[in-house]
């Protein structure tokens, strides 16, 4: 835990950049900005999706998502004002709390050893590292009710008492306002549940099965009223295999399997997730059912994922930290493996150098991959001339909240929206499109919302070596409009 808690604590206040990470300052935190600016009941738990203060006829809403999250990560923001550290303090106790379960959960049934492998897995793979702190509607939160849903079923399954059964039904509510995947493993454990309690009556085993059903539609009514636009059934739709153009089948099964799982994941942990897969095929060939129960946990687990992968296998290729969900049952899988490879061997010091090698092999794996994903691989979505939150500070420290503004930045980056939390009409880089955006009307949003009305822009703001790349659009603006510098920055007067 001393190692989880320092890997995703250290970096907790880092800017926010134009990387995957960067992309859930658009919806995920507007919704919870906003949920702090108007308050939730003003639109029903929907994701308010405009920036700065706007009024409610032009706001843009989206329900595609549960509102708990944003709901949690407003209440850090009440507290504690806006910043990247309270802004990823919500995900980052989900992904330390992901670590601790999944380590008692490897503690209670296997011992001490694959219990720290399996949090040492959890904590330090690519994916959790460049995403434990990221604050999407689809993380580390739906990972720690997973895994609280599966063991209080076991529990209940092993006991029959109540308060495992009343501890599932909480978890699996908190778990179903925080995102879709969590009907995944309820899916899996009906099933085991319908196979597992023969002793049980019709009726008794219909209930589970329609209070998930009821509270999965619930959601369903609850995002097509609340939000607006597409359907909600239709975006779960094209999130799925099903929604899969046949032609790209192949090419997004290949991104899933070579990326989102070796690459995220590391080619170690991943190949010793494969071993438990095999040690468990063979376990099931001949027929020793003993140790078929023992892996009851972690065999839940990873049809768990499987199952999440291939149904949901287009928006696990279009948002690759949502595999995220994948994670905890391949390091639990990895660390059974990396047990049951050691066993293999009496001699006192193999069985020390098999560990400490498989742990200095992921290690070097590891590092390196989380360090691309956060720091190197968007790197071509960058300025060296300024940055983002540079000038969303300017943007920010220039207009009131309700004021419209002008940029010649052409990011279209969801960070810049989130910094300066204005009006914005950005990539204003000639003459002709100044004058077209002079007026009242539309202002663009993040992942191509559109706000469908607004005030004049008030403001242009010019960030430092566009004077000389728009040249024209820079003496124009001189020549129209007065002008003072902000910290390198020109800020024109537009009234």
């Amino acid at each position: 835990m001393l190692l989880a808690l320092a890997v995703h604590t250290v970096g907790i206040n880092r800017v926010f950049l134009p990387n995957a990470e960067g992309t859930a300052t658009g919806i995920p935190v507007m919704h919870a900005v906003n949920f702090v600016r108007y308050g939730p009941l003003a639109s029903g738990f929907a994701a308010i999706l405009n920036t700065g203060q706007v009024e409610p006829k032009n706001w843009v809403l989206y329900a595609h998502h549960p509102p708990l999250i944003p709901f949690l990560i407003a209440g850090v923001y009440a507290l504690f004002g806006i910043s990247e550290w309270s802004t990823r303090l919500i995900p980052v106790f989900f992904t330390l709390a992901s670590t601790a379960l999944l380590y008692l959960i490897a503690l209670r049934r296997f011992g001490p050893f694959v219990a720290f492998w399996a949090g040492f897995f959890y904590s330090c793979v690519p994916i959790t590292v460049a995403f434990g702190g990221m604050p999407d509607y689809v993380n580390t939160q739906v990972v720690f009710f997973m895994l609280v849903v599966i063991e209080t079923y076991l529990r209940w399954y092993e006991t029959r008492q109540q308060l495992w059964l009343c501890t599932l039904s909480l978890s699996a509510l908190l778990g179903a306002l925080s995102d879709w995947p969590i009907f995944f493993p309820g899916v899996v454990l009906y099933g085991h549940f319908l196979l597992r309690c023969p002793e049980l009556s019709f009726k008794a085993k219909l209930v589970p099965g329609l209070i998930m059903s009821l509270l999965f539609l619930s959601l369903i009514v609850w995002a097509e009223s609340a939000g607006q636009g597409r359907s909600i059934l239709d975006a779960i739709y094209a999130r799925t295999i099903a929604g899969t153009d046949p032609g790209d089948l192949a090419k997004q099964m290949h991104a899933i399997i070579t990326y989102n799982i070796v690459e995220l994941h590391t080619s170690a942990v991943s190949l010793l997730a494969l071993v438990f897969i095999g040690m468990v095929i063979f376990n099931h060939l001949t027929r020793n059912w003993t140790q078929i129960l023992r892996y009851e946990a972690p065999i839940l687990l990873t049809i768990t994922a499987a199952l999440y992968l291939i149904f949901a296998l287009t928006g696990n290729f279009q948002h690759p930290w949502w595999s995220v969900l994948v994670t905890a049952p391949v390091s639990l899988a990895a660390a059974l493996s990396v047990w049951a490879l050691r066993n293999l061997t009496n001699q006192s010091v193999i069985r020390l150098l098999i560990p400490l090698g498989i742990g200095a092999l992921f290690l070097n794996l590891s590092i390196p991959a989380a360090y691309d994903e956060i720091s190197m691989r968007w790197k071509h979505a960058r300025t060296d001339a300024y940055t983002l939150k540079e000038l969303g500070a300017v943007i920010k420290s220039i207009s009131r909240p309700d004021e419209g503004v002008l940029s010649s930045d052409m990011s279209w980056d969801p960070t810049l929206w989130f910094y300066s939390d204005r009006q914005l009409r950005p990539a204003v880089n000639t003459i002709t499109k100044l004058n077209e955006s002079l007026g009242p009307g539309p202002y663009p949003l993040r992942d191509w919302y559109s706000q469908p009305d607004g005030p004049p822009p008030r403001w242009f703001v010019m960030p430092p070596h566009h004077r000389a790349t728009f040249q024209e659009l820079a003496d124009e603006l001189d020549a129209r409009f007065s002008r003072y510098d902000l910290n390198g920055y020109w800020v024109y007067r537009l009234f």
